[in-house]
């Protein structure tokens, strides 16, 4: 501890946190000690806090001996890229902190380098920013770079596909240059200080889009088809993050030469993207491509091998290649992240989950060499698919894994990725369904099966049939997804998925079954099948899945809802898809110790949810959505979809819920109803005597507002 005799000033005072760590200068004080441990990555340059420090200097220059300009000042932040490295050439850099009473001498220089520029290298896209954390900010962008040793006039180019726009005259990006083109160039300039072109037509599409980069001859220069989820990055969908090209020599139609701009599961708090300068995840020598992972079989049987695939790929060469698998035994799930508790009938949902320390212990996942040399499973030598062989396994295991590559010079990548929410690959071990008290699998899966794995302490905490568990309505936690599970259907897995119990009054009814809610992973939408069999139309964010009785204990079968459902849709009213499906839940060991334990629920009606895949399922124009419940009236906590260039502060929804009443006139009715829609809503509603609604209701139903209908037009 060092104590300094002296005083700061009042308004100094007041910044503690400064204060403490030492970044106002004292009466007699000295000046800051130089920072320690400089690095360079390309052009960002990178050091360690300095003691006594208010701010940084940068200083650069050509050689190793200097000399050194000043190209920033006043940084806060411990680091920082420049904006204006010429591709190919070496560039050093010195740091200088800096206080009230002067500055330190200068850091070790470091040397940043960034790949040689060809000599006709092309126009490519850098940079996406496809879905920014809110859709009432218009925060898209692309970044275009210029990888070649001259300006590039791009005078006459266009983009089409996923977006049109037409560059303006006189528009060149300098050699080793970027230029930003923006859906609304003055956020790009709001949000990050760069000036960018735009606005373009359309929209990128949060699922996956193609943009065409076009010469003025029509011709296609650079083409990117990016999606969501593995092997293309999955925090850029919605997380705030941006899609980065790791090095503009690797193959952009790749998706695992992108990265998200942040490399964690930690929710952002704001944009985080670098448009008009170097990406964040810029590498100089990147790691190998990781791409076509892939099982077979696709579900095995218990005791049958498993055979991994992926296609790994390198400059450098591969050094080696490794899978990491986990076996979950049957009734043992183990989840990445462990539910926050329940203390009086309610969950502080201000808390992130907490992380399980067993998901990532070392001693429950088992490692093999994958090879590409013909050998052990592998089918041809040196074609650049890598394998290795799981022993088979029980039936009704979870079978999760990891592929790990490393190059010559030892730089390695992991998939999924650090970004991916699905952490981990994985296949399910089954031998088929059994008969059921007499009733055989051949009738038992007429219906599609759906399988939901999970810890039966928290399966048994979530259904709450110990009353101690039971949530309060109209709190936090009454909606709070609090529980991970699996889930398994056309024997597709789907991991890490979160889930709670679906139901206002009727939640807690008895000790039958329960309703539920799940909700998947970015990149991971599920695709559903309908009454028919046929794959729905759109995949879902997220299912409800009813538990088919109605709150006063009529087994109904959810006939009423389905057929209600099936009728709307056939009119032109929108309502959920929707079907039924047998349901089993694996939380013991034993697949069916009686009549009344084990994996058998029986019959589930699941629906899709009202949220933006809704809306294009149904090819809805979008705009916003509120789900109605009993807890709350406002229109941020009813909510689901925020639509771009609507209104972001629940207006829309209190001026239909309080403004939308008898005496009004007919002008106001036409404005903001679509009549023609609400007309035959409501002939079905009588044909049908669905009279669970009234005038001033306030659940069982939902806000849609169609474009057309609202002030924004």
């Amino acid at each position: 501890i060092i104590i300094f005799d002296g005083a700061l000033a009042s308004g100094e005072v007041l910044a503690t946190e400064d204060a403490l760590r030492g970044k106002y200068a004292l009466a007699n004080g000295t000046a800051p000690l130089a920072p320690l441990n400089p690095a360079a990555s390309g052009a960002r340059i990178t050091w360690s806090e300095s003691v006594g420090a208010k701010s940084y200097k940068v200083l650069r220059s050509t050689g190793a001996g200097g000399p050194f300009t000043m190209i920033a000042e006043n940084l806060v932040a411990s680091e920082y890229t420049d904006p204006s490295p010429v591709g190919g050439q070496s560039n050093f850099y010195q740091i200088v902190a800096t206080n009230g009473i002067g500055s330190s001498s200068p850091s070790a220089t470091v040397e940043g380098i960034l790949p040689p520029l060809p000599a006709n290298g092309p126009v490519l896209v850098n940079e996406i920013h496809y879905n920014g954390l809110n859709n009432a900010v218009p925060s898209d962008f692309l970044e275009l770079y210029n990888f070649s040793t001259s300006a590039a006039d791009v005078s006459g180019w266009r983009l089409s596909s996923g977006i049109d726009y037409v560059f303006p005259a006189s528009t060149v990006i300098p050699a080793g240059g970027y230029l930003v083109v923006a859906q609304d160039p003055a956020t790009v300039q709001a949000l990050w200080g760069v000036t960018a072109i735009g606005p373009y037509s359309k929209s990128l599409s949060s699922d996956g889009d193609t943009i065409r980069l076009r010469n003025a001859a029509d011709a296609i220069v650079s083409e990117v088809t990016y999606s969501s989820g593995f092997p293309w990055p999955s925090a850029a969908n919605g997380e705030g993050a941006s899609a980065e090209l790791v090095n503009p020599t690797l193959d952009p139609t790749k998706g695992s030469s992108w990265r998200s701009s942040t490399t964690t599961l930690t929710k952002l708090s704001g944009e985080v993207a670098t448009p008009g300068s170097q990406n964040l995840q810029f590498k100089l020598n990147p790691a190998p491509n990781i791409e076509q992972v892939s099982h077979t079989p696709s579900q095995p049987a218990g005791n049958a091998p498993i055979t991994v695939t992926a296609r790994l790929s390198d400059a450098s060469g591969i050094a080696s290649a490794q899978l990491s698998y986990q076996v979950v035994a049957p009734g043992n799930y183990i989840p990445a992240q462990l539910p926050l508790p329940i203390v009086n009938h309610n969950i502080d949902t201000s808390q992130p989950l907490p992380d399980n320390p067993s998901f990532e212990d070392p001693a429950n996942w088992t490692s093999l060499p994958m090879v590409d040399n013909g050998t052990n499973g592998d089918v041809t030598a040196g074609d650049g698919l890598y394998t290795a062989i799981i022993p088979g396994q029980a039936h009704r295991s979870l079978v999760r894994y990891r592929v790990s590559a490393t190059d010559s010079t030892g730089v390695s990548a992991r998939a999924p990725f650090l970004d991916d929410q699905s952490r981990n690959f994985a296949l399910f071990v089954y031998n088929g369904v059994p008969d059921y008290q007499g009733v055989p699998s051949s009738t038992l899966t007429t219906l599609p099966v759906y399988q939901f794995l999970s810890r039966k302490a928290d399966y048994d905490q979530c259904v709450a049939y110990n009353t101690a568990d039971q949530l309060t309505g109209n709190t936090p936690g009454w909606t709070f997804e609090n529980w991970e599970a699996a889930m398994v259907f056309d024997g597709v897995v789907y991991d890490h998925i979160k889930f709670r119990l679906h139901g206002g009054n009727g939640r807690y009814y008895h000790k039958g079954k329960r309703g539920f809610r799940f909700f998947f992973n970015k990149g991971y939408d599920f695709q559903n099948r309908d009454n028919d069999g046929e794959l729905s139309p759109t995949k879902w964010n997220s299912i409800t899945a009813e538990n088919c009785w109605e709150n006063r204990g009529t087994l109904t079968y959810s006939l009423n809802e389905m057929v209600n459902f099936y009728l709307w849709r056939k009119i032109g009213v929108p309502a959920p898809g929707s079907n039924w499906g047998h349901f089993r839940t694996i939380t013991t060991a034993a697949e069916q110790s009686d009549a009344y334990h084990g994996d058998f629920w029986g019959l589930m009606m699941i629906h899709e949810d009202y949220d933006s895949n809704f809306l294009d399922s149904h090819e809805l124009e979008k705009g916003n959505i509120y789900k109605l419940t009993r807890d709350a009236t406002d229109g941020a906590s009813q909510q689901r979809y925020q639509a771009a260039g609507a209104v972001s502060d629940g207006s829309d929804h209190y001026n239909i819920y309080a403004n939308l009443t008898p005496d009004k006139d007919d002008a106001f009715v036409k404005r903001y109803v679509n009549l023609q829609k609400w007309s035959t809503y409501h002939a079905l509603c009588h044909a049908v005597r669905h009279y669970d609604y009234w005038p001033t209701g306030d659940n069982n139903g939902a806000y849609y507002f169609q474009p057309d209908y609202t002030d924004q037009t």
